[in-house]
C-alpha cells in the first residue's frame, strides 16, 4: 500500500512525495489501522498519537491466531517468517540487478526511496518542527539530496553535502547549494555556521565517526540515525564496505563502522549534546531496515536480512539558558 493513505502526516508527506517516487513491492508501508501503535512508542498526545500502525492486517491476525502454548503454530510462524525473509532478500537483489542492467543509481532503487520516506516519517512523529524554525540546516552524506529536499520543502534554509564530488555536481546542477567534504577528515565546524544538521545513514560509513560527532560542536541539533550493532557495551567494529555499483551509498574510504547504540550516545553527550533521545520505532522500518528489534547483546548488526537502525534527536542547551 501507498504512504499516500497514511494520516495525518499526509499535509507533510504529501509535500515530499514527488521527490522519492513509488514504493517496493516488499515494502512494509500499509494502510493505518489504529493509533495504539504509536501511542506506545511515543507517549505522546494529539496528532502525534494519531499517527496509525502500519503493520498488514495480515501480519497482525496470523499474529493473533498462534497461542502461547502452541508450539506447532510458533514453529510454523518461524518457517513463515524466514520464508519471508528469503523471498524479500531475493527480490531485492533482482531490483539491485535490474537497476544496475538500467543505468540506474542505487539511489535510483525503490526500497532506497522507501527507507527515506519510513524515516521521514519517524523523525515526523516524533519531534515538532516549528521549534526548529529558522535555522540553518547542513545536510551531510547527502547522496541525491531527497532529504534535504524533503526541509526544503517545508520551509527549511538547507546547504547539503557528500564526500563524492559527483553527487554534490549533481545537487549543484539542479540550484542546491553544495559543498565537498570529507567526514573523516575535516570537521563540521569548519565548513560553516549550521545550527541543525541532518546525518541519517552516514556514521556507519565513517571510518572516524567519533571525529565527525566531535566536530559537531556549533550545532544546536543533531538528527542522527545509523546502523547499529547489538551490544549492551560501548563498542565501535570497524567493517569494510562494498565497492563497484553499491559504493555509490558506501563509505567513501571502503571502510566502515558498526556502532552499538550505547557507543553512539555516549559520544553525542562526550561531544556537548546535553540531550540524546532514542526515537527509534517501527515507523521508520522498511523492507532491509528494521528500528523496531529486540537487543539481545549478541554482537550482530544484520538479523535474518534485516539491518539493525537507531534514530536519535541529540539537541543541545542554548547558551542564553
Amino acid at each position: 500500500m501507498s504512504i499516500e493513505r497514511c494520516s495525518p502526516l499526509k499535509h507533510q508527506l504529501d509535500r515530499l512525495l514527488p521527490e522519492f517516487g513509488p514504493l517496493p513491492p516488499t515494502s512494509l508501508l500499509s494502510i493505518p489501522k489504529s493509533s495504539s501503535h504509536l501511542n506506545s512508542v511515543t507517549g505522546k498526545s494529539g496528532e502525534a498519537q494519531a499517527v496509525e500502525q502500519r503493520l498488514p492486517e495480515s501480519s497482525a491476525s496470523s499474529s493473533a491466531g498462534v497461542g502461547a502454548g502452541d508450539d506447532g503454530g510458533h514453529e510454523q510462524a518461524r518457517v513463515s517468517a524466514r520464508r519471508a525473509v528469503l523471498v524479500n532478500r531475493a527480490l531485492l537483489r533482482l531490483m539491485h540487478l535490474a537497476s544496475f542492467l538500467a543505468g540506474r543509481t542505487v539511489f535510483d532503487s525503490a526500497y532506497y526511496r522507501e527507507s527515506e520516506l519510513t524515516r521521514l516519517m519517524n523523525l515526523f512523529a516524533h519531534v515538532d518542527l516549528d521549534r526548529w524554525r529558522g535555522m540553518r540546516v547542513l545536510e551531510v552524506g547527502a547522496g541525491p539530496g531527497r532529504l534535504g529536499d524533503a526541509f526544503v520543502r517545508l520551509g527549511f534554509s538547507v546547504t547539503s553535502s557528500d564526500g563524492r564530488p559527483e553527487h554534490v555536481d549533481a545537487l549543484r546542477a539542479r540550484g542546491r547549494n553544495a559543498f565537498v567534504i570529507d567526514l573523516d577528515r575535516t570537521p563540521v565546524d569548519a565548513s560553516g555556521e549550521f545550527d541543525l544538521i541532518l546525518a541519517f545513514g552516514v556514521l556507519y560509513h565513517l571510518a572516524q565517526p567519533a571525529f565527525f560527532l566531535r566536530g559537531c560542536r556549533k550545532a544546536k541539533v543533531l538528527l542522527l540515525e545509523t546502523a547499529v550493532h547489538d551490544n549492551f557495551a560501548p563498542v565501535l567494529q570497524t567493517v569494510r564496505e562494498s565497492g563497484g555499483w553499491r559504493s555509490q551509498d558506501q563509505s567513501v574510504s571502503r571502510v566502515g563502522t558498526r556502532p552499538s547504540p550505547r557507543w553512539v550516545e555516549e559520544q553525542c553527550r562526550d561531544a556537548g549534546f546535553d540531550s540524546v533521545r532514542d526515537i527509534s520505532s517501527s515507523l521508520g522500518d522498511w523492507s532491509i531496515g528494521s528500528f523496531d528489534w529486540e537487543a539481545r547483546g549478541l554482537g550482530e548488526w544484520r538479523r535474518e536480512g534485516t539491518n539493525l537502525r537507531k534514530m536519535w534527536v541529540c539537541e543541545r542547551q542554548s547558551r542564553d539558558e
